[in-house]
């Protein structure tokens, strides 16, 4: 009770959307135990998956504002065969929230596979994913959201040179899954 209290940190924005909207505290509570793990370990780099994008996001800004001598090297999304972000709570998943929880991929693919930057919105974006996830039977979405990949804030309209990524969490029966794409 009295022991290591999370620090207070000015994550810019990063925080105020997608994981952070509905968990008030939390990244400062993975910033503080990331940054005493740097303090103690001194890493010459550490890896950060690209699953949890908004994290590995809000570790560079840290690592940048307070100077630290560690390279944060980003890892792409490991992925099951069917697509699926591989994470350890897929095994508490149904064997047919499991086969519906495939389909987050499939859809974010296949929205991003037709996109044509000038002839849709976010909006229109965000919304046709949302409506094919809600239509699985397993499948509650959270969010979807086309956000600018270095201020995690959503766009208005896509421009294709300024790199953003599609970002989803949805409910799968009672496990919550969380996957992201780049758009551009």
């Amino acid at each position: 009770p009295d022991g290591m209290k999370s620090r207070s940190f000015d994550f810019e924005g990063l925080d105020r959307y997608m994981e952070g909207a509905g968990r008030p505290g939390h990244f400062e509570g993975m910033a503080t135990v990331v940054t005493r793990f740097f303090e103690l370990i001194e890493p010459d780099f550490a890896v950060f998956g690209e699953k949890d994008f908004q994290q590995l996001s809000i570790i560079r800004h840290v690592v940048a504002k307070e100077e630290w001598p560690v390279e944060i090297v980003p890892a792409d999304i490991s992925r099951e065969a069917d697509g699926l972000a591989m994470s350890s709570r897929n095994m508490r998943l149904l064997p047919n929230e499991r086969e519906d929880a495939a389909q987050i991929f499939a859809v974010l693919s296949s929205a991003v596979d037709k996109l044509n930057p000038g002839e849709t919105t976010p909006k229109a974006f965000e919304k046709w994913c949302t409506d094919t996830l809600n239509a699985i039977p397993t499948i509650q979405v959270e969010y979807v959201s086309c956000c600018d990949a270095s201020t995690l804030q959503q766009v208005d309209e896509f421009n294709t040179t300024r790199h953003t990524r599609v970002f989803a969490a949805v409910q799968c029966g009672k496990v919550r899954l969380i996957d992201n794409l780049p758009l551009f």
